[in-house]
């Protein structure tokens, strides 16, 4: 099981120079993963949610992910 583990972990996305260009979590591979999925469920909630302050709140939320995967993004 031990060894299933091992080489298990040589298929996870490894950190590379280029995720030094971005800040808080959006530096590990899989992270950014993670928020391109979180972005999409936001907007899709917006979506679902119609039109006032609670469609524009999730697509505010949105875009304060996405500011996050660009290269020297906000933490």
């Amino acid at each position: 099981m031990k060894e299933l583990a091992e080489n298990r972990k040589d298929a996870r996305p490894q950190r590379t120079s280029e995720d030094e260009n971005y800040t808080g979590v959006a530096r590990h591979p899989l992270a950014r993963r993670w928020l391109e999925r979180c972005i999409a469920s936001e907007r899709r909630k917006g979506v679902a949610a119609g039109p006032g302050e609670t469609r524009e709140r999730h697509y505010r939320r949105a875009e304060s992910l996405r500011s996050q995967l660009k290269p020297g993004g906000a933490s």
